[in-house]
């Protein structure tokens, strides 16, 4: 018995995985843009204060002197940007798969999407632990991981964990024999 017969305003939970595989697409394209984006800040606060070995050539000054951050902390936000650009990259293709395994009604290709959704939530909360030990260390200052990023970032989840429930739900259709176009009213 599947956990969902519907997602969200969809009437079928093969619709709504098609839905949450485009919802993932779109959340990746945005994540990894704002995601480089605060990127190329961590590259202009390590040249600026020379901890980068691969920015040597760039010698602009952060345009906030107040963003500079010290030592340990610079290492962890480098990890935390890292592992998040990574998932992000897996739950992108994995959002692919899901949308041909969907057409295709193959269960097997929704496994992807479903360790991805799962995976990025869990490696998400570990950056943002890893942020707040930086700040209460006092190594990160704290206008400069503002915390509204914080409350975006458990209210983005949300739409993630009723996208996991949704894809697993069209697993266990697939899993017994329903879920497939033709079985749809």
């Amino acid at each position: 018995m599947a956990i969902l017969t519907r997602c969200c305003c969809f009437d079928n939970v093969r619709t709504g995985s098609k839905a949450c595989g485009v919802y993932s697409l779109i959340y990746c394209l945005v994540s990894v843009g704002i995601l480089l984006w605060e990127f190329v800040d961590y590259i202009e606060m390590s040249s600026y204060t020379g901890a980068c070995s691969m920015c040597e050539l760039i010698t602009v000054a952060p345009t906030n002197p107040s963003l500079i951050i010290n030592g340990a902390a610079r290492k962890g936000l480098y990890a935390a940007y890292s592992i998040d650009l990574v998932v992000l990259i897996f739950l992108f293709i994995a959002s692919i798969i899901l949308l041909v395994g969907v057409a295709k009604n193959s269960k097997c290709m929704l496994i992807p999407y479903m360790v991805a959704i799962p995976l990025l939530i869990v490696l998400q909360l570990i950056s943002w632990i890893i942020v707040f030990v930086f700040i209460g260390m006092g190594e990160v200052a704290e206008h400069v991981i503002d915390i509204a990023q914080c409350v975006v970032w458990f209210v983005v989840t949300a739409p993630k964990i009723l996208c996991l429930i949704c894809v697993l739900s069209q697993y266990q259709e697939l899993k017994d024999g329903r879920g497939r176009q033709y079985n749809m009213v």
